[in-house]
């Protein structure tokens, strides 16, 4: 996915959430582009990811999708090449 979801409790919460059932039929997460899409947006909707964005918080970002800082120098360095 754009955002990619992990673990059963995310397909789970979308699922409930959505009414699109992921746990059932998981390879639509991966070939259907409005699911996709879907995913996405719910994930940054449900984690509140808009104010990390706005604060410019790559740092706050990071932890709240990853649950750590992995990955965090690679998505610090995509930031500031789109920003630049």
């Amino acid at each position: 996915g754009l955002i990619q979801l992990t673990f059963k409790d995310n397909f789970s919460a979308f699922s409930k959430d959505t009414g699109i059932d992921l746990v059932t039929d998981p390879e639509q997460y991966r070939t259907d582009m409005s699911v996709i899409i879907k995913t996405a947006i719910w994930f940054w909707n449900k984690n509140n990811l808009n104010k990390f964005a706005d604060a410019k918080d790559i740092l706050g970002a990071t932890k709240k999708i990853n649950g750590g800082i992995n990955g965090l120098e690679d998505r610090t360095k995509h930031y500031n090449e789109l920003m630049t």
